[in-house]
């Protein structure tokens, strides 16, 4: 197994397409998650037009790609989930039945340490590293998008949503990802829940225990605040007070 590790746009025409063919496969092959637009290439050469250190890691057998890692790495050797805090999903996108060790990777690719929270499910080498699964919602549109007239007072936001599952099922789309965390509104849009993860794995080096010091903490309080209705709610327009306010000032 070799393992190159890329710039964005260092990957070939080739290596794309392999990657898109992985995808485009993953649902008959038995792993629907790979088949995300969030693990795809346009994504991560998107990310890579506006963000430092986006890097990909191609391995091969037989000097075939078999699996594509994409990461943002930074000079420390911290690294993240391509577009962390975007994206709602994250992982490998390999072949059925590839087995890859997660030190090893992460050697390969310069890193202490690799952060995520939206894991897909089927990533066992990656799992270990978990803190935390929580429920993400999605709209199951494979079938066609239905409701009940009974409900038929839906706000604009709604509406939209629900256009927008119509026309993903005209075009082939199998469910729409809402993304981790409650709100009321995909909690009146879902269908079910997928599983993702949150957490790191780590090789044994300084700048991954300085990094999970920083970070544990900061991950405990915002899922604490995300979890409880009563602290979420002052929160979230908190934020969003602040927001209006850094669009008010012509020096944000």
């Amino acid at each position: 197994m070799e393992i190159g590790v890329y710039r964005p746009g260092e990957l070939t025409a080739a290596d794309r397409a392999v990657w898109t063919a992985m995808q485009s496969q993953a649902h008959l092959l038995g792993a629907p998650e790979l088949a995300n637009p969030f693990l795809s290439p346009e994504f991560t050469l998107a990310v890579g037009h506006c963000r430092r250190g986006v890097r990909i890691a191609v391995v091969r057998e037989e000097g075939e790609p078999v699996a594509f890692f994409p990461f943002q790495r930074t000079r420390l050797g911290v690294g993240r989930a391509i577009g962390l805090g975007l994206s709602d999903a994250q992982g490998l996108v390999h072949r059925p039945g590839f087995q890859w060790d997660a030190r090893e990777l992460l050697r390969a690719c310069s890193l202490a340490v690799w952060e995520f929270d939206h894991l897909v499910e089927g990533q066992k080498p990656f799992a270990v590293g978990a803190r935390g699964s929580f429920p993400s919602p999605v709209i199951d549109v494979e079938r066609g998008p239905a409701y009940d007239p009974a409900y038929a007072k839906y706000s604009p936001g709604l509406v939209l949503h629900l256009r927008m599952a119509e026309g993903a099922a005209a075009q082939g789309v199998d469910y729409l990802d809402l993304g981790r965390g409650e709100k009321e509104y995909k909690d009146s849009l879902k269908t079910r829940d997928l599983s993702v993860s949150e957490g790191w794995v780590t090789r044994r080096h300084p700048v991954a225990l300085g990094h999970r010091a920083r970070r544990a903490p900061v991950r405990a309080l915002r899922n604490t605040v995300v979890s409880r209705p009563e602290l979420f709610g002052p929160a979230d327009r908190v934020l969003k007070g602040m927001g209006s306010l850094r669009k008010r000032d012509p020096q944000g």
